[in-house]
């Protein structure tokens, strides 16, 4: 039996969620599991990262190995809070970031219009009031690290 304790680490930015599709905020959370918990000591630690919307509490797993990178963009984002940088500084930091997590983010929260000006989410091959189909392709074709075997949570 698994026992799991959760903790908000810092939050990262705020952006559009790719699944409820509203402006929210961003945060790291660390998840630890115990493979067995015996007089309130945890046996067998296990963790991983998430980043995860404040709004609904979508998840999108992040790779261990770039803790420091989110670290860094918590700090990033608490400078912009504190306007120790500005907007355009931190659109600029994070174009630069390589984290494909966060990128896939960007990507499946980013709708198309079509020409009957309804807005659809990403993952509709065609318009859902006339059927047009969609300019782009549907987000779930393309690679994301989960589905690549980039993501293992127990490895650094």
């Amino acid at each position: 039996m698994q026992h799991h304790e959760s903790a908000f680490l810092f939050p990262l930015l705020i952006t559009k969620c790719p699944h409820c599709l509203e402006v929210t905020r961003f945060g790291l959370t660390e998840t630890v599991a115990y493979i067995v918990k015996i007089f309130g000591i945890g046996i067998g630690r296990l963790e991983e990262y998430l980043i995860m919307c404040g709004g609904c509490g979508y998840k999108e797993f992040v790779r261990k190995k770039d803790y420091p990178k989110w670290q860094e963009l918590g700090k990033k984002f608490n400078e912009l809070k504190t306007g120790a940088i500005t907007q355009e500084d931190f659109a600029a930091y994070i174009a630069n970031l390589d984290l494909p997590e966060l990128k896939a983010i960007f990507e499946s929260a980013a709708t198309w219009t079509c020409s009957c000006s309804e807005t659809n989410p990403p993952n509709f091959a065609a318009c859902w009031k006339c059927g047009a189909p969609s300019p782009t392709e549907p987000i779930e074709s393309k690679e994301r690290p989960l589905e690549t075997g980039e993501w293992h949570p127990w490895k650094p």
